[in-house]
Protein backbone atom coordinates (compact mmCIF):
# COMPACT_ATOMS: atom_id res chain seq x y z
CA UNK A 1 0.00 0.00 0.00
CA UNK A 2 2.98 2.44 0.73
CA UNK A 3 4.19 1.60 -2.61
CA UNK A 4 1.41 2.55 -4.61
CA UNK A 5 1.20 5.94 -2.69
CA UNK A 6 4.48 6.81 -3.33
CA UNK A 7 4.60 5.60 -6.82
CA UNK A 8 0.52 7.50 -7.27
CA UNK A 9 2.60 10.58 -5.57
CA UNK A 10 5.38 10.78 -7.84
CA UNK A 11 2.96 10.21 -11.04
CA UNK A 12 1.08 12.87 -9.91
CA UNK A 13 3.74 15.50 -8.73
CA UNK A 14 6.02 14.45 -12.45
CA UNK A 15 2.37 15.52 -14.52
CA UNK A 16 2.01 18.83 -12.14
CA UNK A 17 5.82 19.47 -13.19
CA UNK A 18 5.17 18.91 -16.78
CA UNK A 19 2.26 20.46 -17.25
CA UNK A 20 3.83 23.91 -15.04
CA UNK A 21 7.10 23.91 -17.68
CA UNK A 22 5.08 23.01 -20.37
CA UNK A 23 2.51 26.34 -19.60
CA UNK A 24 5.60 28.52 -18.53
CA UNK A 25 7.20 28.04 -21.98
CA UNK A 26 4.19 29.31 -23.88
CA UNK A 27 3.76 32.28 -22.09
CA UNK A 28 7.71 33.15 -22.05
CA UNK A 29 7.28 32.39 -26.04
CA UNK A 30 4.61 35.34 -26.30
CA UNK A 31 5.93 37.91 -23.72
CA UNK A 32 9.86 37.16 -24.83
CA UNK A 33 10.74 40.46 -26.33
CA UNK A 34 14.15 39.75 -27.09
CA UNK A 35 12.97 36.43 -29.41
CA UNK A 36 14.89 36.51 -32.38
CA UNK A 37 13.77 38.10 -35.39
CA UNK A 38 11.71 36.10 -38.21
CA UNK A 39 13.85 38.01 -40.93
CA UNK A 40 17.11 37.13 -40.10
CA UNK A 41 18.51 40.66 -40.56
CA UNK A 42 22.16 41.69 -39.00
CA UNK A 43 22.45 44.96 -38.14
CA UNK A 44 25.71 46.54 -40.10
CA UNK A 45 25.81 50.18 -39.65
CA UNK A 46 24.23 53.85 -39.74
CA UNK A 47 25.57 56.33 -42.13
CA UNK A 48 24.86 59.45 -41.15
CA UNK A 49 24.68 62.38 -44.09
CA UNK A 50 23.26 65.86 -44.44
CA UNK A 51 23.06 67.86 -41.53
CA UNK A 52 24.75 65.66 -39.11
CA UNK A 53 28.01 66.75 -38.85
CA UNK A 54 29.37 66.65 -42.38
CA UNK A 55 26.89 68.61 -45.10
CA UNK A 56 25.10 71.35 -43.51
CA UNK A 57 22.36 71.86 -46.00
CA UNK A 58 19.93 74.31 -46.39
CA UNK A 59 17.87 72.71 -48.91
CA UNK A 60 14.30 71.70 -47.74
CA UNK A 61 13.49 68.22 -48.78
CA UNK A 62 10.22 66.43 -47.89
CA UNK A 63 10.64 64.09 -44.88
CA UNK A 64 11.39 60.99 -46.12
CA UNK A 65 11.64 56.95 -46.03
CA UNK A 66 13.05 54.96 -48.66
CA UNK A 67 14.47 51.25 -49.20
CA UNK A 68 17.12 50.05 -51.32
CA UNK A 69 18.37 46.72 -51.52
CA UNK A 70 21.52 45.55 -53.30
CA UNK A 71 21.94 41.67 -53.05
CA UNK A 72 21.36 40.63 -49.56
CA UNK A 73 21.71 43.84 -48.45
CA UNK A 74 18.96 46.31 -47.41
CA UNK A 75 19.62 50.04 -46.80
CA UNK A 76 16.66 52.09 -45.23
CA UNK A 77 17.05 55.51 -46.18
CA UNK A 78 15.55 58.13 -43.05
CA UNK A 79 15.57 61.86 -44.03
CA UNK A 80 13.78 64.95 -42.14
CA UNK A 81 14.59 68.57 -41.37
CA UNK A 82 15.66 69.93 -37.93
CA UNK A 83 17.03 72.67 -36.52
CA UNK A 84 20.58 72.94 -38.16
CA UNK A 85 22.99 73.02 -34.86
CA UNK A 86 21.88 69.17 -33.37
CA UNK A 87 23.85 65.79 -33.02
CA UNK A 88 21.93 62.33 -33.28
CA UNK A 89 22.85 59.09 -32.16
CA UNK A 90 21.36 55.80 -33.98
CA UNK A 91 20.25 52.40 -32.47
CA UNK A 92 18.21 49.25 -33.97
CA UNK A 93 15.98 46.50 -32.64
CA UNK A 94 14.78 43.86 -34.65
CA UNK A 95 11.63 41.89 -32.85
CA UNK A 96 9.76 39.24 -34.97
CA UNK A 97 8.59 40.57 -38.03
CA UNK A 98 9.62 44.42 -37.09
CA UNK A 99 12.60 46.63 -37.55
CA UNK A 100 12.63 49.50 -35.10
CA UNK A 101 14.97 52.36 -35.65
CA UNK A 102 15.81 55.09 -33.36
CA UNK A 103 17.73 58.71 -33.85
CA UNK A 104 18.11 60.19 -30.66
CA UNK A 105 19.12 64.03 -30.46
CA UNK A 106 22.45 63.51 -28.12
CA UNK A 107 23.05 67.45 -28.22
CA UNK A 108 21.19 70.96 -29.67
CA UNK A 109 23.07 73.70 -29.49
CA UNK A 110 21.59 77.43 -30.00
CA UNK A 111 20.68 78.53 -33.45
CA UNK A 112 17.53 79.60 -36.08
CA UNK A 113 18.48 77.62 -38.97
CA UNK A 114 16.68 74.30 -40.16
CA UNK A 115 18.49 71.57 -42.43
CA UNK A 116 18.00 67.97 -43.99
CA UNK A 117 19.29 65.25 -41.97
CA UNK A 118 20.00 61.72 -43.36
CA UNK A 119 20.43 58.56 -41.93
CA UNK A 120 21.11 55.40 -44.09
CA UNK A 121 20.17 52.25 -41.59
CA UNK A 122 21.84 49.34 -43.25
CA UNK A 123 21.25 45.79 -42.51
CA UNK A 124 22.90 42.69 -44.04
CA UNK A 125 21.44 38.96 -44.52
CA UNK A 126 18.00 40.24 -45.80
CA UNK A 127 15.94 37.48 -47.59
CA UNK A 128 13.47 39.03 -49.26
CA UNK A 129 10.70 39.34 -47.00
CA UNK A 130 7.59 41.50 -46.35
CA UNK A 131 8.20 43.25 -42.87
CA UNK A 132 6.97 46.12 -40.58
CA UNK A 133 9.32 49.56 -40.17
CA UNK A 134 9.30 51.97 -37.37
CA UNK A 135 11.13 55.08 -36.96
CA UNK A 136 11.50 56.97 -33.76
CA UNK A 137 13.00 60.18 -33.24
CA UNK A 138 13.13 60.96 -29.91
CA UNK A 139 10.29 59.12 -28.06
CA UNK A 140 8.25 59.38 -30.82
CA UNK A 141 7.27 57.05 -34.24
CA UNK A 142 8.06 59.86 -36.78
CA UNK A 143 7.59 56.90 -39.76
CA UNK A 144 5.66 53.38 -39.62
CA UNK A 145 4.75 51.23 -42.06
CA UNK A 146 5.00 48.12 -43.74
CA UNK A 147 7.75 47.21 -46.38
CA UNK A 148 6.01 44.95 -49.10
CA UNK A 149 9.02 43.14 -51.45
Amino acid sequence: MKTKIIVFSFLLLSVGLLFHCQKKENIDDLNDTNNPTNLNLTYFRTDLGGCNGQNKSITSDPDTVIFSITNDTLTIFVGFEYICCAEFLTNTELIKDTVKMYITKESEGECDCYCYYTFDFIFENYNLIDFHYQVYVGSLIKFEGEYNN
